[in-house]
């Protein structure tokens, strides 16, 4: 077999679009084949399917979507609503969706703000996209346009509450979250805080709109304790939100017990106490809430609450995929219930 070439020019001196038959002649299987290889639907060995991969590496073969969605009505497309991605817990989730996306064959197109949703829902049929995953995402689901939009028959929901009517899903934190505040009251230190992210420097009664808050709000009030509140600024820079930590640390003390609504948030703590000459967990507790890798690598590894993205993220899509297949399937509606993993940062025997 001649040795494969990416710059394949005929005699016209026009680059020659390499097509799913160039791709399957060179892999030396049959174009059906290759093309459930390149999509990753239905069966096909690994040992042939890695070499038909290989075959599309080599003449650099790109689907392209433009023509599949005029050939078939579908795009290829799969649109992944997300938060900012200076949030690490955002940029994990939004690698693992890709990753599930591109085993099948699609390619995900980001969305940064609903009004990128807006441009999908108006956009042409080969511009649009075949489905969304909406990663905690406020208030979509209620929306008017987007409610009476075909790209909600689409639509699968992953959050830590559920979407009546629509498909989802949940991760469940409230039990591992209460678990972690009773762990922390039991230590007999006076004060447990929760730092999230507020408009406010102090929880105000009844603001609490998010699980892990209200979770935290509900057994601090069954234990008769007060309420503190730690804001973690997130619209300033890293070393911005480290120094106002550990002026509030400064100025208040520091709490014997903090439970953060991300793990972000709980590395910054992390560093602010530390500069502020406080032992992990000696003399404060310390949870995250993600389950991200790195918190096992501190000094203390830190405790954390850990959503199980990688399972979310992996039914999320399989929802998706039969919702694309057949709309009229009944609704697709899961919950995992996240773990608390303790380490050494909740240890105060």
């Amino acid at each position: 077999m001649a040795n494969p070439s990416r710059n394949v020019v005929p005699k016209s001196g026009r680059p020659k679009t390499v097509t799913l038959e160039d791709v399957a002649k060179h892999a030396g299987v049959g174009t059906m084949t290759a093309s459930r290889a390149i999509k990753g639907t239905g069966y096909v060995a690994a040992a042939t399917k890695e070499k038909v991969l290989r075959s599309a590496d080599a003449l650099n073969y790109t689907t392209n979507f433009a023509a599949r969605s005029l050939a078939t009505g579908k795009t290829g497309i799969i649109a992944v609503m997300c938060g900012p991605l200076n949030e690490l817990h955002h940029v994990n989730v939004v690698h693992l969706l890709e990753t599930e996306i591109n085993k099948s064959g699609y390619q995900m197109r980001l969305l940064h703000t609903k009004t990128d949703l807006k441009e999908i829902m108006h956009a042409t049929r080969a511009t649009s996209a075949d489905g969304v995953l909406a990663y905690g995402v406020q208030d979509l689901s209620d929306e008017f346009e987007f409610l009476n939009s075909k790209l909600l028959q689409h639509c699968v929901f992953i959050d830590t509450y559920e979407h009546p009517g629509a498909d989802y899903v949940r991760i469940d934190l409230r039990g591992a979250v209460e678990e972690a505040v009773t762990l922390m009251l039991s230590s007999g230190r006076p004060r447990i805080a929760y730092a999230g992210y507020s408009n406010g420097v102090s929880y105000q009664e009844g603001s609490a709109v998010e699980d892990r808050l209200i979770t935290f709000v509900a057994s601090m009030q069954r234990a008769g304790r007060e309420i503190e509140y730690i804001n973690a600024w997130r619209d300033l820079p890293y070393t911005g939100r480290i120094q106002a930590l550990r002026r509030y640390f400064e100025e208040n003390g520091c709490p014997g017990g903090i439970l953060c609504l991300h793990d972000e948030i709980a590395t910054l703590i992390y560093r602010a106490l530390r500069d502020c000459g406080r032992r992990i967990p000696e003399d404060t507790l310390l949870v995250g809430c993600d389950g991200l890798p790195f918190m096992e690598c501190y000094d203390p590894p830190l405790s954390v609450v850990a959503q199980p993205m990688a399972e979310v993220c992996a039914t999320a899509w399989q929802f998706l995929k039969a919702r694309m297949a057949d709309s009229r399937i009944p609704l697709q509606q899961k919950t995992f219930e996240a773990p608390l993993i303790v380490r050494e940062s909740l240890n105060f025997d």
